[in-house]
C-alpha cells in the first residue's frame, strides 16, 4: 500500500471552519437571544445544584457550535487530494463526523415544517435543531454505533493527519456527551 498522503490545512479549511463557527455562534444566539444571566435563572438551589446548574448550561450552550464543526468537517475530507472513498470511509474520524453530521441534519430537517408552520426565523430553526434536546445524545449514540461496526467489522483504520484526528476528537465529544448527561441528571435531580 502507498505512503498515506493527506491534504495540508489551508486557506479554504480555515474559511469553512470559521463559517462553521459562525453558524454556531447564530444558533447559540437563537437560544439565548437576552445573553447568559446566571442569577435569573439559578435561584433558590443549593451551592452543588447551582455549581452544576451553571457548567452544563455553559456545556449545552456551546453545543450549536460543536454541531456544526462536527458538520463542517465532513467536506472538508471530501475535498481533494483525497485517497479512494473505500479508504476514506474506514477512517474512524469521518465516519464519526457523518454519523453525528447525519442526526444533526436530520433534527434540522425535521424542525424545519414545524418552525416554518408558527412563523419563525431560520435561527430559530437552527437553535430548535442544534437545542440540547435534539441532537447531542442522538448524535453521541450514532458516532457509538457507528465505532462499534468500525472496529467490530475490522475497518477502524485510523490515519495520522489532522482531519481524522479532528474527527475523532468530535466523535469523542458527542460520546462523551452521553456521559455528561447522565452526570447532569443524577446530580440535577439530588
Amino acid at each position: 500500500m502507498p505512503p498515506y498522503v493527506c491534504r495540508r490545512f489551508g486557506v479554504l479549511d480555515a474559511m469553512i471552519l470559521v463559517a462553521a463557527i459562525a453558524a454556531g455562534l447564530a444558533a447559540i444566539r437563537g437560544i439565548m437571544p437576552y445573553g447568559f444571566n446566571p442569577l435569573i435563572i439559578f435561584d433558590n438551589d443549593g451551592p452543588v445544584r447551582l455549581q452544576a446548574k451553571m457548567v452544563f448550561s455553559w456545556i449545552n450552550s456551546s453545543l450549536p457550535v460543536a454541531a456544526a464543526l462536527t458538520v463542517s468537517l465532513v467536506p472538508l475530507r471530501l475535498l481533494r487530494p483525497r485517497p479512494p472513498a473505500r479508504r476514506v470511509c474506514r477512517e474512524p474520524g469521518f465516519v464519526a463526523s457523518v454519523a453525528a453530521s447525519s442526526v444533526t441534519l436530520g433534527g434540522l430537517l425535521w424542525s424545519i415544517p414545524a418552525i416554518a408552520a408558527t412563523n419563525n426565523t431560520f435561527i430559530d430553526c437552527l437553535s430548535f435543531a442544534f437545542s440540547p434536546f435534539m441532537a447531542p445524545l442522538y448524535a453521541g449514540w450514532a458516532v457509538a454505533g457507528a465505532w462499534a461496526l468500525l472496529f467490530w467489522g475490522g475497518r477502524w483504520k485510523p490515519q495520522p493527519h489532522w482531519l481524522d484526528r479532528a474527527g475523532r476528537i468530535a466523535g469523542g465529544f458527542w460520546i462523551g456527551w452521553i456521559a455528561a448527561s447522565l452526570v447532569e441528571r443524577r446530580l440535577l435531580d439530588l
